[in-house]
């Protein structure tokens, strides 16, 4: 008896907490360790059909999900993670491989804005 309440306790734990797991990649497979394939925000987000960009992840993204982003130079600006992306991480392959560059652009940009809470940003530069 003990055995099953553990069992139905551990379950419905494996269900409340169950989170996503999103991939990005840019537009070359050099140097990357995630995911074996470029990026297209038309993909559904795996390891072998990863997205484009960190926008369209977080779009899809819902609260304590994954976001791997493999390495690449990326030119999302103006990124916000509000509340409802709350304990969400981002995870880069390396800190020297995984670039924001914010000089694709003119004017002034913003990288990002977080206003949820418990959001880890990993290994990026």
């Amino acid at each position: 008896m003990k055995k099953i309440l553990l069992f139905v306790a551990f379950s419905l734990f494996a269900v409340v907490f169950k989170a996503n797991t999103y991939y990005v990649n840019d537009n070359s497979i050099t140097g990357d360790i995630y995911t074996t394939a470029v990026g297209n925000n038309a993909n559904p987000g795996t390891i072998n059909q990863p997205y484009a960009t960190l926008t369209f992840a977080l779009s899809v993204a819902t609260a304590n999900d994954l976001i791997y982003i493999d390495a690449g130079t990326y030119t999302d600006m103006n990124i916000s993670i509000g509340t409802t992306k709350s304990g969400i991480t981002i995870r880069g392959a390396h800190i020297s491989g995984t670039i924001f560059d914010g000089n694709s652009g003119t004017g002034i940009y913003n990288f990002m804005t977080i206003t949820g809470t418990n959001v880890h940003i990993e290994n990026m530069t």
